[in-house]
C-alpha cells in the first residue's frame, strides 16, 4: 500500500465524530487534551522525564502520565499547580452561544475550540447551549 493511500488522522477523527457518543466524549475532554499537549510539549522541549516533571510539580510520575494521556479533565487545583510551577497561563472563556429554542430540561451541550500557543499559553473556549 502506498503512503498516499493511507487514511490520515484527520480523516479518522472526522469519521469518528459522526458517532454521537464519540463526539460527546471528544467534546467533554477538550480541556484534558489541551493540557496534555501543553504538559508533554513542555516536558519534551526541556528534556525532562515524567518523574523529573512530577518532582517540579510536587506530584508523582503516574500523575504526570495521566495528565499527558488527556483522558480526564484536570481539576482547577491541578491547573493552578501547573501555572505556578511551570509558568503556564490558562485562559478559560465560557460563553453562551446564540439562544436556540430548546426545552429547558434538555441537557446542555458543550462545544469547544482550542488553541495552543507557542509561549505556553493555553486558550480554551467553551460554548455552552442551555
Amino acid at each position: 500500500m502506498k503512503l498516499s493511500q493511507l487514511t490520515t488522522n484527520a480523516e479518522v477523527l472526522e469519521q469518528q465524530l459522526l458517532n454521537p457518543l464519540f463526539r460527546k466524549q471528544w467534546e467533554q475532554t477538550t480541556l484534558a487534551r489541551t493540557v496534555a499537549v501543553a504538559v508533554s510539549s513542555y516536558r519534551s522541549q526541556r528534556g525532562l522525564t515524567q518523574a523529573a516533571l512530577a518532582e517540579r510539580l510536587g506530584s508523582t510520575q503516574p500523575g504526570v502520565a495521566r495528565l499527558e494521556r488527556g483522558e480526564h479533565n484536570p481539576s482547577l487545583e491541578t491547573l493552578v499547580k501547573l501555572s505556578a510551577s511551570l509558568g503556564f497561563h490558562f485562559k478559560i472563556d465560557i460563553t453562551p452561544t446564540a439562544a436556540k429554542s430548546r426545552p429547558t430540561s434538555e441537557r446542555a451541550r458543550e462545544t469547544a475550540a482550542v488553541a495552543l500557543r507557542a509561549n505556553e499559553e493555553v486558550t480554551i473556549s467553551l460554548a455552552v447551549d442551555g
